[in-house]
């Protein structure tokens, strides 16, 4: 899913700006959540 929003964000079906920020913010929150996890990993809880 988040690949197909990418490939019609890219193709500017979306307007940009709130699109932008929703789609840069969920990648965001991916990457932050990532991160969580592997520390997560190190950190016994």
């Amino acid at each position: 899913m988040m690949i197909s929003l990418w490939s019609r964000a890219k193709s500017g079906l979306f307007s940009r700006g709130k699109w932008d920020r929703i789609l840069w913010g969920t990648l965001w929150e991916g990457i932050k959540l990532d991160e969580i996890v592997k520390n997560g990993q190190k950190i016994s809880w």
